[in-house]
Order: C-alpha cells, then sequence, then structure tokens
C-alpha cells in the first residue's frame, strides 16, 4: 500500500492544455493537483472536496488526457441533486467527454430514495458499453431496476442506504461488458 504523499510532482502539460482548452481554467484549486496526479497514476482515491469544489474536474482531466485504450469512466455519488439535476450533472460531464470512449455514473438516496443515473457517449456505445446495461446491477442493488437508452438510462430504488455500494459495482460492470464486446 503507498504512503500518502504530502508533495506532488508536476503534472503532465497536458493537464493545462485539457483545462484552458475545455474550462478556460489557467490554474488549479488546492488539493485538485494531488487528485488528478492519484487518477493519472491508476491509484485508487477518495476525493473530499466542499461542494463546488471541483470534485469532478478531477475525474474528467484524466480521462480528457488519457491515452490508454478503453472507457474513461467517472463515478459519483452527488448529494443534494433531484432526478433531473443529476441527469443534467450526467450529460454534462459525458458531453465533456465526448472526444473520447466514456461513461458517467452519478447517484443518491435523499429524500428516502434511491436515484442513479448513467451516459454514456457514442465512442463508449461502440464498445459495448450503453449506460443502461452499465446500470443494471447497480440497480439491483439499490432495489430497483433501471430504463433507458444507450446514451442515457436511469435506475431508481427503494434502498438509499445502498447507493454507495452499487456505485461501487460499476467499475467492474465496466470490466465485464468490455470483456463481453
Amino acid at each position: 500500500m503507498n504512503a500518502v504523499r504530502t508533495a506532488v510532482e508536476p503534472l503532465p502539460p497536458a493537464v493545462d492544455d485539457v483545462l484552458q482548452r475545455y474550462w478556460g481554467f489557467e490554474t488549479l484549486r488546492p488539493l485538485q493537483g494531488s487528485a488528478i496526479h492519484a487518477v493519472l497514476e491508476r491509484r485508487d482515491s477518495v476525493v473530499v472536496l466542499p461542494t463546488g469544489g471541483g470534485k469532478s474536474l478531477c475525474f474528467q482531466v484524466p480521462a480528457l488526457i488519457g491515452d490508454e485504450p478503453g472507457v474513461a469512466l467517472v463515478v459519483s455519488e452527488v448529494p443534494g441533486e433531484d432526478p433531473s439535476g443529476l441527469r443534467e450533472l450526467a450529460q454534462k460531464v459525458r458531453d465533456k467527454l465526448a472526444a473520447r470512449p466514456a461513461a458517467v455514473v452519478v447517484g443518491n438516496g435523499d429524500g428516502g430514495k434511491a436515484m442513479l443515473v448513467a451516459a454514456a457517449t457514442q465512442g463508449a456505445v461502440a464498445l459495448g458499453v450503453t449506460a443502461l446495461a452499465l446500470l443494471e446491477p447497480a440497480a439491483k442493488a439499490i432495489g430497483g431496476g433501471a430504463g433507458g437508452k444507450d446514451i442515457l438510462a436511469n435506475a431508481g430504488g427503494k434502498d438509499p442506504a445502498a447507493v454507495g455500494r452499487a456505485l461501487g459495482l460499476v467499475p467492474a460492470r465496466l470490466r465485464e461488458l468490455l470483456g463481453a464486446a
């Protein structure tokens, strides 16, 4: 197990290029560089930042500069969003990643109900990764079902406490779908 790092090596120049091109940003906020570095090194990481602190950027930037084959995946529990807000967020992140095969899955257990939303780029769909197929095991984990289309799907369930566990199933499902393609 790697020890926690207190200093981060310089990020690749491609990070600056992506920040400027897609967001118009010149610099990162505190802690975003460490999070991006962890993703680029393919280390498991947990990023805890306040609402509006730029967590999603920490996963979107590496997905945009990644040159590895496969599907970039962004998974996040997003408290405080209603179903339409989750759909809007998933579509917005997916659209930022549209240049490559990518999928986004977001969800929460607010209001006593579990809600998950998945969005997939056309590149991901071409590889056999649809939003609906990606959600199927997670939907069962929250005690519900999934519905939708290849590029956008929703799942609702009765077990809001299971949302974190359900989101945790998504990476294995992605690997399964890619293995079947």
